[in-house]
């Protein structure tokens, strides 16, 4: 405490340099106090300080004017001083002038009287120049950090638990808005990368302005952080204010709250402008507003004590210290922030909305096709519609897509809140075609994959659902066209490289077939005339390949004109050039390739067709570069609008040039090097793709699972004769068909039916045969040759005889029917020719049988003959009454036991032998006019009943090269 009193030497021994301490309530130990006066002492008052800086005293006196200053008689508390009403000038004008002489030469030569009075005005200067700097501090404008988490990374130590806070809330709201920004901008195609909609109503423009208003209000980190740029960095009085303070964190916290702050206007700007209708722009804006201030939520938070008491002590702290400034902060800094952040954040919403009038953000192109199932020539109108600004109402922002082709254009109807295409009239609400369901969208590929409507009649205004209705971006990205060696997306279409071609470079001009031809698996295209079964590519002068519809034209020359198929948009259709265009005045080839290529060719122009497939839709596997594999379809109609379907038809096209890789040939062939199929294992066709399966020849290189064993024709109990081939037999030399049996038989299901057999089996040598009824037993009897079977079913007195030619059994006529009760068929013979015989024959062979007819006398014989050329069964003769025999008396036991026939050229030998052990020969001469009485030739009386030993069982008859008369007096010629 300086005084007058003081010597000059204690005075000058104090330190010269020591700067005041800030006033702070955390340094208790740097606080200035004034003492307590009384009323009495007010015109001279006291304060006490630490020491006077005289270089600041020297600054201080260079002044002319007098310090003034105010004061009470109270202590200085956290850096405020209270007024008083009473001024007091230590220092006049004349002694500060002295002071400031004294000052400045030298003290050491000085007089002792000029040292006393150089003490004196020290004192009484000290006291004033602390009174100043009080009412300095008092004047001097402060500032204070904002009440939010950002604050915490200034003022807290690194590393505490509140500089973790404002960290973890930094991170967190820039983590929140880089997820919206990605989510926004994900999947967006080049040409509009922000995802910007094609446009918007007038609410949504209102709306917006009203969002963007509120957001540049509402951002408060930006104006902050530019606020405190402009205070600036004091360490004198920020540093010591706060002991977490320094530059480096001070400046890194401010840029990043200025970054994030910047991020969040961002997020929201993109979010306003991409949103399309006003509740979703008023959710999604709300949403993103409170992410903004999360930093001020989380701030009150730990005011309240959630964030724990570090958290809360620090929110303190921020809320009550304030620091000496050098710059003030004015009303007009904080407007002018506002009002430059709104202007450029409208700015780029006007640009933008400048964009989606002019369609920047519009589809430039869009692909269309249309169905034809309830107009047919809809179909011709498929293709690209290009963008094209043409205000037809009040409402400019709507555009129209016209047709390349120039048919037809999509346009916006306001009058049915729908996207609609026409083909003429005064605007998209005229004369309606096709038209979407209702919907207020700007972009008319969003209502692409919705419900569209075609008018069936313009008269009576009658809709109907379309059902393959296909709109689409030509492409979006260059990956839409392939790789870039195929094409790239330009204005939202495919511009293909030389060797690539398609709505979307799809096929290469290289590998599409040159030739293409019906498959001789299917039938011919056949209508009012037969039509060319090869056809090849259409190409023009230039060796390129001429495209209709994005797809290739094939052609072959059929009289005076060329049989044409082409795709119409829809289909690939099948015309006449001479009928299809009767306008073309030169049907050649190179007339052909001009007619399509000097200007876009619309199927609409058609004349006449007579088949087409069925619908090709855009983007399938079905949608080729070919009309392989397509069905097909055969039509009558002078126009596709007038096209009617007959029905459907089962031809096939394939590619008839092979190739190893996309285009092999088939079933184990190769491929020549002229482009065409070598068939060495028995497959034909283009690209021996008909097998040889079933047709009765077995095929080593078939005989396997994978063929199911050449579709049975190596196996007896599954081979099947064809027209070309008899099972089991070869060509050998001058024999056309040599028996040569069934050696390469290899199907296990044949050769080894049951597992528990291994060797010596019973194996199938055919195909089963139904009963007629399950209740009813049958007998069968097979002929010697193997090849001819009587089945018969006695309870129903019924009897069907069966031809094996291949595995197959085959009835031959009618099913012969007896007396009822009669057990017609229990008793049979049959006689056929010899086996070798028959494995030479083709058609049906010749058979004799004989049929019991069973009763107690009233048994019989009945015999009938079938002929090779005869188409039913014929009687040999009259049924023969065993029982009434001339010369032998008619028994209670007479009944039929057993028979036999045989043939020999037009003799017939039948024996018989009775249950009364009468044996029975009978002879017929078979003529077309002769008798039907067969002749008894010879009978013989067995021994009674009884004598098992002499008790005759069978009868057969031989072949006999004997043409004498036995012993026995009959003459059977050669058949004994």
């Amino acid at each position: 405490d300086p005084s007058p009193n003081r010597g000059v030497e204690e005075q000058q021994k104090e330190p010269r340099e020591q700067k005041e301490p800030i006033l702070d309530h955390r340094k208790e130990s740097a606080v200035a106090t004034t003492p307590f006066f009384s009323d009495s002492e007010q015109s001279k008052p006291e304060v006490q300080f630490h020491q006077i800086d005289l270089d600041y005293l020297k600054e201080e006196t260079s002044r002319d004017e007098p310090i003034e200053l105010e004061t009470t008689q109270n202590s200085i508390e956290f850096g405020t001083v209270r007024r008083r009403k009473k001024p007091q000038s230590p220092l006049d004008e004349t002694e500060l002038r002295k002071l400031r002489r004294m000052i400045e030469r030298d003290d050491d030569t000085a007089s002792v009287e000029d040292r006393m009075d150089l003490e004196l005005l020290r004192d009484k200067s000290a006291r004033g120049l602390a009174l100043r700097k009080l009412k300095a501090r008092e004047l001097q404008p402060t500032g204070k950090l904002s009440e939010d988490t950002f604050s915490f990374l200034i003022s807290a130590h690194f590393g505490s638990m509140p500089w973790f806070t404002g960290a973890a809330v930094l991170l967190l709201k820039a983590s929140i808005f880089m997820l919206i920004s990605s989510n926004m901008l994900e999947g967006n195609d080049s040409n509009n990368p922000l995802g910007i909609p094609a446009s918007v109503s007038s609410l949504v423009l209102i709306g917006q302005i009203i969002a963007l208003v509120i957001a540049v209000a509402s951002q408060d980190d930006i104006r902050t952080s530019l606020t405190y740029f402009y205070e600036g960095y004091d360490q004198k009085w920020l540093g010591e204010a706060y002991v977490g303070a320094n530059y480096t964190k001070w400046f890194v916290s401010v840029g990043l709250q200025f970054l994030q702050g910047a991020l969040g206007l961002a997020t929201t700007f993109l979010l306003i402008l991409t949103s399309d209708d006003v509740v979703s722009l008023l959710l999604d804006f709300t949403a993103v507003e409170f992410v903004v201030l999360l930093d001020n939520a989380a701030f009150e938070v730990a005011r309240q004590g959630f964030f724990g008491a570090s958290n809360k002590l620090e929110t303190g702290i921020i809320e009550e210290t304030e620091y000496p400034i050098a710059r003030q902060r004015t009303p007009g800094l904080q407007i002018c922030t506002l009002v430059v952040t709104f202007v450029v954040v409208l700015v780029g919403w006007a640009v933008i909305y400048a964009e989606q009038i002019k369609g920047t953000y519009s589809p430039q192109a869009i692909y269309v096709q249309f169905d034809d199932s309830v107009r047919p020539e809809l179909g011709a109108y498929s293709g690209f519609f290009s963008l094209s600004i043409k205000p037809w109402s009040f409402d400019i922002q709507r555009l129209q897509y016209h047709a390349d082709n120039g048919k037809g254009y999509f346009g916006y109807c306001m009058k049915e809140n729908a996207w609609t295409f026409t083909l003429d009239g005064n605007g998209p609400c005229d004369e309606i075609v096709v038209q979407s369901e209702q919907t207020s969208s700007f972009d008319i590929t969003s209502v692409g994959g919705s419900s569209w409507y075609v008018t069936a009649d313009m008269d009576t205004g009658r809709v109907f659902l379309m059902e393959s209705f296909a709109l689409n971006l030509g492409c979006s990205k260059d990956d839409d066209c392939g790789s870039s060696d195929r094409g790239s997306c330009i204005n939202d279409q495919c511009v293909c490289t030389e060797n690539f071609y398609g709505v979307r470079c799809d096929y290469e001009r290289q590998m599409t077939c040159s030739r293409i031809q019906v498959d001789e698996e299917t039938p011919i295209f056949r209508a009012t005339r037969e039509y060319a079964t090869t056809y090849d590519l259409l190409k023009n002068e230039e060796d390129k390949i001429v495209e209709v519809y994005h797809h290739p034209v094939y052609l072959k020359q059929s009289g005076s004109g060329f049989d044409l198929i082409f795709h119409a948009g829809f289909r690939w259709i099948i015309t006449n050039s001479r009928t299809g265009f009767p306008e073309l005045e030169d049907h050649s080839v190179k007339g052909l390739a001009e007619f399509f290529t000097k200007r876009p060719y619309h199927a609409i122009e058609l004349s006449s067709l007579e088949f087409y497939s069925d619908p090709v839709l855009f983007d399938s596997p079905d949608d080729g570069d070919s009309p392989v594999g397509a069905v097909w379809n055969i039509v009558r109609g002078s126009s596709l609008e007038t096209a009617n379907k007959i029905g459907s038809i089962e031809t096939r096209m394939l590619c008839a040039v092979c190739d190893e890789n996309e285009n092999p040939c088939l079933n184990g062939n190769s491929c020549d090097a002229d482009g065409s199929c070598v068939c060495t294992n028995g497959a034909e066709g283009a690209l021996c793709q008909i097998t040889p399966l079933g047709n009765g020849r077995c095929d080593e290189y078939f005989n396997g699972p994978v063929y199911n064993y050449d579709g049975g024709d190596c196996c007896q109990a599954t081979c099947v004769n064809s027209d070309d081939h008899r099972c089991g037999t070869v060509r050998s030399g001058t024999i056309e068909r040599a028996e040569i049996g069934f050696p390469k038989c290899a199907d296990s299901n044949v050769i080894t039916p049951s597992a528990n057999c291994t060797s010596n089996c019973w194996a199938p040598s055919s195909r089963n045969i139904p009963f007629l009824s399950a209740e009813n037993p049958a007998l069968t009897y097979l002929s010697a040759n193997g090849r001819i079977m009587a089945m018969a079913e006695p309870g129903l007195d019924a009897l069907r005889v069966f031809d094996q030619t291949d595995s197959r059994w085959t009835q031959r006529g009618p099913t012969l029917e007896g007396t009822r009760g009669s057990k017609f068929g229990k008793t049979l013979a049959l006689s056929t020719l010899p086996g070798a015989v028959v494995g030479r024959r083709f058609g049906m062979v010749p058979i004799l049988m004989a049929i019991g007819l069973h009763g107690v006398g009233t048994a019989g014989v009945r015999v009938v003959r079938w002929e090779p050329n005869d188409i039913d069964w014929r009687a040999v003769g009259d049924t023969i009454d065993i029982c009434a025999v001339g010369g032998l008396n008619v028994t209670d036991t007479c009944d039929l036991k057993a028979l036999d026939i045989a043939r020999s050229g037009n003799r017939v030998t039948l024996s018989v032998v009775r249950s009364d052990n009468v044996a029975l020969v009978y002879r017929h001469t078979l003529s077309e006019t002769g008798s039907n009485v067969w002749i008894l030739q010879y009978y013989a009386i067995g021994s009674e009943r009884g004598d098992r030993g002499a008790d005759p069982t069978d009868i057969d008859i031989y072949e006999s090269t004997s043409v004498s008369p036995t012993s026995t007096g009959v003459y059977a010629n050669s058949v004994v």
